[in-house]
């Protein structure tokens, strides 16, 4: 499942609250202008679409690239990425760095790390499979005051539901590893576990707008983004549902952004976990006359290989 869809899920808690605030003895009588019926159908063709989510939707969003993307390391993408993602990795190893490792790990610089790692992942993709899995830890709408309040608790367990009905198998190695930098990278150490090497890596907290790059960014190179989320709300206009929601108006955080893997003594990455949580902020939008100040939601993301990061 994209990670996108979190976007729509705000929305469709905005569908339900107007469904709420205007319902009626009899659906056919209602006179008001929020485009009722058509935000029934909009939210139940989504929740369709959410729960028949296969791994190869997922495909488009995992797995290196080969970006020619060169952000610095700001931890605010300014979203004028132009680069061409063709969702491809190959096992060359593209480092400057032609230093010769030490047999101790512990010993590396952290640009050998980076090395080391984007290695590994360009050696383990095309044999990999790993599991991703979202959490909603939180979701506030208009700070909570008002009968949106109630209405956010009741809706909060069927949003929670979805998520975890969407949890699956994604192919390759996250994220665009093919063009990590030292910096992107806040803290990094290696070191000896029997015969496999531990490579364990904190990047910079990363911000978005609305059309950010997959795989541009401190954590969009080490685990994979949102990117561009403009045809989340096209999606909601081709189910006859207006959405108004100014590229401006949206903000996506990524927080303590950390990956933890095991490579053996093939160079391959055996397991590891690739995590991260994502702070997702809309304000001053609307579905069709709906209006909302504020929406926000925290979710917690997991990528794991193997059962994940383990010694």
């Amino acid at each position: 499942m994209k990670l996108k869809k979190i976007i729509a899920l705000l929305l469709a808690l905005v569908m339900l609250f107007a469904l709420t605030a205007c319902s009626s003895d009899d659906d056919d009588e209602c006179q008001c202008n929020c485009g009722c019926k058509e935000m029934v159908a909009a939210y139940k063709a989504m929740l369709e679409q959410q729960n028949s989510s296969s791994s190869s939707d997922w495909s488009q969003l995992t797995g290196g690239n080969t970006s020619t993307d060169s952000s610095s390391n700001t931890n605010t993408n300014t979203n004028t990425n132009t680069n061409t993602n063709t969702n491809t990795n190959t096992s060359t190893n593209t480092s400057t760095s032609n230093d010769a490792l030490s047999s101790d790990p512990s010993q590396w610089t952290k640009a050998q790390i980076v090395t080391a790692y984007k290695t590994a992942a360009a050696n383990s993709h095309a044999s990999s499979t790993s599991q991703q899995v979202m959490t909603l830890r939180e979701l506030v709408v208009n700070d909570g005051d008002g009968s949106l309040s109630t209405m956010v608790n009741m809706v909060t367990p069927i949003l929670k539901r979805v998520l975890a009905n969407n949890s699956t198998d994604v192919e390759g190695i996250t994220g665009g590893y093919s063009n990590l930098t030292v910096s992107d990278v806040y803290a990094a150490k290696a070191y000896k576990s029997g015969t496999n090497t531990v490579i364990q890596m904190v990047m910079y907290e990363q911000t978005d707008g609305a059309h950010g790059d997959t795989y541009s960014g401190t954590v969009g190179h080490a685990i994979s983004v949102v990117g561009d989320i403009s045809n989340v709300t096209s999606q909601f206009t081709g189910m006859g549902v207006t959405v108004d929601l100014p590229d401006e108006n949206v903000s996506m955080t990524y927080k303590n952004p950390i990956l933890k893997v095991v490579i053996n003594s093939s160079g391959k990455i055996v397991n590891g976990t690739w995590s991260y949580y994502v702070e997702v902020n809309l304000k001053n939008f609307s579905v069709s006359n709906v209006s909302v100040n504020k929406a926000y939601a925290i979710v917690d993301f997991v990528v794991t290989l193997n059962g994940g990061f383990s010694e």
